[in-house]
């Protein structure tokens, strides 16, 4: 089902095809480990998925794996969405401004999952990213901060939670190099705490917590940072990140709350002015029947009308929201293929 996705279509040689679909099927088993996705909602809000972040920066082969399995180039701001995946090839790199003023680096080599992500200022926020293999540097924003146990990291032997930090985990699969395979977490900047079901390990700056791959080995903090944990070209992105964020991420935190409180509260005034109209018109049309035949038969019927023509307007809202960011997801595509300004400045001049 999966090998005639446009990720991967027939038609490409093998060994590229390959080394596509490996990425993918490993995306495709995040969500078991991760244990979590997101809550289902109805209506207008079925339809407007969480964003998670925005691609800063995009460096070599980066992909990002939706929902329903269809890949997507990354692309410097765009959007990533809660319940979508990224996978980077050995030479990708991708960084994105979080929602909630956090930063996040994914390394070359890395499976990643947003498998729940909400940042409205609320206390319901969370980050729950589904690590299955590589690196991923993260500066934690106001999530992190004010809503620390809704913030994790979770691998195959761990989960990762945080104290307002600037950390970097790392997986290892199994018979990968010759270092042991697991889950690795150094600090850079506050602390984390490295669990699994044999117990966890507090890691504070400058220190690397170790969870192993073998079965009923407890996490243990390690004597010496170990050699992989090296910087990338980009690395001096993150040099002063971590003070930048607590200086705005409070007053972000405020605008957030205030956009989603205003939204909420005009939602309920127009779902209530849509029903009226519904009813109104269905009573006309049920006012006529009666009239004629009088019967309750017919007041039943228009109960279910009713209800039916709320259901296809919830339709109609999610499938204009599914237009409206395709639509702009294409716009974003079309400005940064090559020769993009020529045809603008083309079209100007005709």
């Amino acid at each position: 089902m999966l090998l005639l996705t446009p990720a991967c279509p027939a038609s490409l040689p093998w060994r590229k095809w390959l080394k596509w679909f490996v990425p993918l099927m490993l995306a495709v088993v995040l969500p078991a480990f991760a244990q979590t996705t997101a809550p289902a909602a109805g209506g207008a809000q079925a339809a407007e998925r969480n964003v998670a972040g925005t691609i800063e920066l995009v460096e070599g082969d980066v992909r990002v794996i939706e929902a329903d399995m269809t890949s997507r180039s990354a692309v410097r701001g765009e959007k990533v969405y809660e319940g979508e995946s990224i996978v980077t090839g050995s030479d990708g790199e991708v960084h994105l401004s979080m929602e909630d003023s956090g930063f996040i680096g994914v390394r070359p080599d890395t499976t990643m999952r947003f498998t729940r992500y909400q940042a409205r200022g609320e206390a319901t926020d969370s980050s729950v990213i589904g690590l299955l293999k590589g690196a991923v540097r993260s500066v934690t924003g106001w999530i992190g901060r004010y809503n620390r146990s809704s913030y994790q990291i979770r691998t195959p032997t761990a989960t990762i939670g945080v104290r307002g930090t600037d950390h970097e985990a790392l997986v290892i699969p199994p018979g990968q190099g010759t270092e042991e395979a697991g889950t690795y977490d150094k600090v850079n900047i506050g602390g984390t705490t490295l669990e699994t079901k044999q117990g966890q390990v507090d890691v504070e700056p400058n220190r690397v917590g170790f969870a192993s791959r073998r079965g009923g080995a407890r996490p243990q903090l390690l004597a010496h940072v170990p050699r992989f944990f090296k910087p990338t070209r980009h690395e001096a992105v993150f040099n002063g990140k971590h003070e930048a964020i607590q200086k705005v991420m409070e007053l972000h935190r405020e605008e957030r709350r205030k956009v989603w409180q205003e939204r909420a509260a005009r939602l309920p005034a127009a779902r209530r002015e849509q029903q009226t109209q519904h009813r109104e018109r269905v009573g006309e049309n049920g006012g006529a029947r009666d009239s004629q035949t009088g019967g309750s038969a017919d007041q039943h019927r228009e109960k279910r009308e009713a209800a039916r023509q709320e259901r296809a307007l919830e339709r109609q809202e999610a499938a204009e929201e599914r237009r409206r960011r395709k639509e702009e997801r294409h716009r974003q595509h079309e400005s940064h293929k090559p020769g993009a300004h020529l045809r603008r400045d083309q079209h100007r001049a005709g």
